[in-house]
């Protein structure tokens, strides 16, 4: 995929095998917390996130989930005028962007009641009518003037940031990530096709057309931070 880095197990295995795995940067990306845009709340903070998808640690566990702190109504979330329970939504396990959530925000596991979408768009759809939504997914979710991003702070006291191209190239937006494609060289070497392509995604003038039709964020002339 287009977002996952290799892990350092991943590597060693390969290398294990005489294969390299080099991971190339090549844009960016933001993961944004979408809820109605007449939803009563504007902001929220890593923390209060993680409680919401994963339970009190984060673990996802049965006990974590029912814990009477964890925050599971609007009212718990600091700044908000809107009560009630929150209806939690997320992107399946088949997307980056759930792995990219979880490492951004320290989620292991989601709780019962977190509903899998199996789109962006759906999330796109459910927080555009249901005011009572909370739900995540990339920035290609936003449908102005139906659903709105929540300013995200890595702590309670701030600063809440909004996800937009410079706040992510400056990884000022706590939920930005880097979107990478993987070359494997040494032992396997890639066939001519495999090359060529490589050669095109690593060519600027050919990729970041693509990244900006897809809503991701293209990198400074300069590179990628």
């Amino acid at each position: 995929g287009m977002s996952r880095a290799p892990t350092a197990k991943a590597i060693e295995a390969a290398a294990a095998k005489g294969i390299t795995l080099t991971a190339h940067v090549v844009g960016l990306d933001g993961v944004s917390i979408f809820v109605k845009a007449d939803a009563g709340a504007s902001q929220i903070d890593v923390a209060t996130i993680k409680s919401i998808f994963g339970g009190v640690d984060g673990s996802g566990s049965e006990a974590a989930c029912a814990d009477p702190a964890r925050v599971t109504r609007w009212e718990q979330i600091a700044g908000s005028t809107q009560t009630g329970p929150l209806r939690i939504l997320r992107r399946n396990d088949d997307s980056g962007t759930t792995d990219a959530f979880k490492s951004l925000t320290g989620v292991k596991g989601f709780c019962a009641d977190v509903l899998p979408q199996a789109g962006t768009a759906d999330i796109a759809v459910e927080t555009s009518t249901d005011v009572t939504a909370i739900a995540f997914a990339g920035l290609s979710g936003f449908r102005p003037g139906a659903n709105k991003e929540l300013a995200v702070a890595k702590s309670p006291e701030g600063p809440f940031v909004l996800p937009s191209e410079t706040t992510i190239r400056t990884f000022a937006y706590p939920l930005a990530r880097r979107l990478y494609v993987t070359e494997a060289g040494g032992a396997v070497t890639p066939n001519a096709a495999e090359q060529a392509l490589l050669v095109n995604v690593l060519d600027r003038n050919f990729l970041d057309p693509i990244l900006t039709a897809n809503e991701f964020i293209t990198c400074l002339p300069e590179g990628c931070p």
